[in-house]
């Protein structure tokens, strides 16, 4: 999923489909949200002080 500003440019130049082929664990932002970093934000909000992990 590419991500543009209304003009057309994108948000990033980053190669992501190199990047996925040297770091093959690299997740989206979804799928960090889903496998946990949902409840390390929402914690980071309630004072559940939890440390922010890749």
């Amino acid at each position: 999923m590419e991500r543009t500003f209304p003009g057309g440019r994108g948000l990033w130049r980053a190669d992501i489909a190199a990047l996925r082929e040297r770091h093959p664990g690299l997740l989206d932002f979804e799928t960090w949200l889903q496998r946990g970093g949902a409840g390390q934000i929402e914690a980071l909000f309630t004072g559940g002080g939890a440390a922010v992990t890749a």
